[in-house]
């Protein structure tokens, strides 16, 4: 798939390490499918999800990435989306990033969210 647009809102609350936000994603199938994969911190949990202002609650959320893809969450769009038509959707996670745990590497952070550190 290609993402042509994305919109990103987000709410930190460093002291607590939260983060909270809500996406928008416009994706562009190559070819026609059912379902989309997006990767996703295993710290972080999927709220809710959104397609056309309707919800979809048929997701699975793998925080651990048996698989190859890593931390990952799999969307099933309800119906067959044909290949070079646009969806979007807007999807609401939430989580704290206080160390590597989550992430694809197990002993790299790649993600904080927290009072200003010196390294």
């Amino acid at each position: 798939m290609d993402v042509t647009n994305y919109r990103i809102e987000v709410q930190l609350n460093p002291d607590q390490h939260m983060l909270v936000p809500a996406a928008d994603i416009t994706f562009v199938p190559q070819e026609a499918t059912r379902s989309v994969v997006f990767e996703l911190n295993g710290s972080l949990h999927v709220d809710s999800l959104e397609k056309d202002g309707n919800a979809i609650t048929t997701f699975v959320q793998d925080a651990v990435g048996a698989g190859a893809l890593g931390p990952n969450v799999r969307i099933d769009l309800g119906q067959v989306v044909l290949a070079a038509q646009p969806v979007t959707l807007r999807i609401r996670w939430s989580g704290a990033l206080t160390s590597p745990e989550g992430g694809p590497l197990a002993n790299k952070r790649l993600a904080y969210i927290g009072p200003k550190v010196r390294i």
